[in-house]
């Protein structure tokens, strides 16, 4: 019957950490956005915006959405910021387990609001609790797209500060140097120690470097590259004429620099020009002479962005659709020069040109002029 009794016992105490784990680990309103477990979490922009604590002071705050919203991810909280401050002192949360940074300028300056200092000097970055991510309202089978950074950044805190205060007092680490690197989060104001002047956070933290030597918690990152499309990329232009294609380019890995754009290969006859388009890409003008040769050339599109480049091939087909290059003709006669010459003005803006001229005495309309264009046009 002991035996009984203690194996009752002890099943629910196996499973009583778990429930009290998942009912009391994390925080709840916005959580999901704190932790980068939310809906729009793909939406944030990898490559970090370098920034001060001023300049990050002076970013607008935006309306924030209702408190019982933990899904929804503003547009300014889809950037990581990377900024260099001091480290005035941090704690872990009791009720959620973050570890709450305060970040200040060299003034080492924070907000106090018991103390009655101001906003100006400081903002609150934080460290979730790895073991925390679903919150008291989460999904847990939801993940954090920046797990691996939230636990590395976790990490090195734990490796510099081994002996800190872990039951929610503040750590005073003499404002130290540091570099933070986080998405940025707006909270609402609720007293916080360090908050910024327009509640601006910078939650979570994906890498901190107090210049001691530890690993980046971040990805080797590139500058990003780009690739170019031209569309069409076969076409065909009378002699005469013009024709148009579409340049556009497409940013991959966090690109934002400009791309410029050159056209090699232009037959004798045929010249470009390109014009820059809203969307980053630029339209090509292809207008091709009467002297142009008939025939099928392979034109070079390339754009250039820094070290970056990449191109693209082009057909120019000049002739008729057809590709026939055969002739057509036409007669036209006047009893004036001027007015021969004002018929073959009107039909050359038809592609037809004026092949030669003759006067005839025996006729009116005496004089009479060849016209000739390729057919198709």
């Amino acid at each position: 019957m002991f035996n009984k009794i203690r194996v009752l016992v002890v099943l629910p105490v196996l499973f009583i950490p778990c429930s009290l784990h998942s009912q009391t680990c994390g925080g709840t309103e916005r959580w999901q956005v704190k932790v980068v477990a939310d809906s729009g979490s793909g939406t944030v922009e990898l490559a970090p915006v370098q920034t001060t604590i001023q300049e990050a002071l002076a970013l607008p705050q935006p309306h924030l959405p209702p408190q019982s919203d933990n899904d929804t991810r503003l547009p300014e909280e889809r950037h990581v910021y990377q900024l260099r401050g001091h480290l005035a002192q941090f704690k872990q949360e009791g009720n959620d387990n973050d570890y709450h940074l305060v970040i200040t300028d060299d003034t080492l300056q924070f907000t106090n609001d018991s103390a009655h200092h101001g906003a100006g000097h400081s903002l609150i970055a934080e460290i979730p609790d790895p073991n925390c991510i679903p919150g008291k309202k989460g999904d847990p089978s939801v993940p954090s797209r920046f797990i691996s950074q939230i636990t590395c950044a976790r990490g090195k805190m734990d490796a510099k500060f081994p002996t800190a205060d872990r039951a929610g007092k503040f750590n005073d680490t003499a404002g130290i140097p540091v570099t933070i690197t986080g998405i940025g989060f707006y909270d609402r104001p609720h007293g916080q120690t360090g908050r910024a002047s327009n509640n601006l956070e910078v939650h979570p933290i994906l890498d901190i470097d107090f210049g001691d030597g530890q690993a980046s918690c971040l990805p080797v990152t590139s500058p990003g590259d780009f690739s170019v499309a031209v569309a069409p990329s076969t076409i065909t232009i009378a002699p005469r004429s013009s024709g148009t294609l579409a340049l556009s380019v497409a940013r991959n890995s966090g690109f934002n620099g400009a791309v410029s754009f050159v056209v090699s290969g232009l037959p004798s006859g045929v010249t470009s020009v390109l014009s820059p388009a809203s969307n980053g890409g630029s339209t090509l003008s292809l207008s091709v002479s009467s002297s142009a040769t008939p025939g099928t050339s392979s034109l070079s599109v390339t754009g250039a962005s820094g070290s970056l480049s990449h191109t693209v091939p082009v057909s120019l087909a000049v002739g008729p659709p057809n590709g026939t290059g055969q002739w057509e003709y036409k007669l036209i006669t006047s009893s004036t020069p001027d007015g021969l010459l004002t018929q073959a003005t009107t039909l050359g803006a038809q592609g037809w040109e004026l092949a030669g001229v003759t006067f005839d005495s025996t006729r009116s309309d005496s004089y009479v002029g060849f016209m000739k264009r390729l057919r198709g046009q």
